[in-house]
């Protein structure tokens, strides 16, 4: 079996300064690296993120295609989805606005930059606490 240290996505992106400045100043996330190619963003020890240039020559062939926002939703749990709408609204596009689940989640979705589809919820129902 491998150990892992961290895991952690890296998605390929045609403007890593909007990704970077998205989930900066939105989600808090810090700034572990940053370069004109690639930034890894780390958020409490919790969360990472990491996007990348495309066709990087750092990169074997099949790692340089930009990210096609197809597949993927990035979830983040918080304390009140309400809050941070408010402080996501002007930010990305809305999806989906704020809308409680009848499995005991309060939710809304947007496109952040890149077009990273991210899921941002509240479990109003406590034996769904993932922590």
């Amino acid at each position: 079996m491998i150990e892992t240290k961290a895991y952690f996505p890296v998605l390929i992106v045609d403007d890593l300064a909007e990704c970077k400045k998205f989930f900066t100043e939105v989600f808090g996330f810090d700034v572990a690296f940053d370069t004109d190619w690639y930034v890894h963003l780390v958020l409490g020890g919790v969360a990472q993120l990491g996007f990348l240039v495309p066709n990087h020559p750092s990169q074997p062939a099949d790692a340089q295609r930009a990210f096609n926002a197809q597949g993927l939703i990035y979830s983040f749990e918080v304390e009140n989805v309400d809050s941070a709408f408010e402080s996501v609204r002007g930010h990305a596009e809305i999806i989906a606005p704020p809308k409680t689940e009848e499995w005991g989640q309060r939710h809304f979705l947007v496109s952040a930059p890149g077009g990273l589809l991210v899921d941002v919820i509240q479990n109003v129902d406590s034996s769904l606490d993932a922590t």
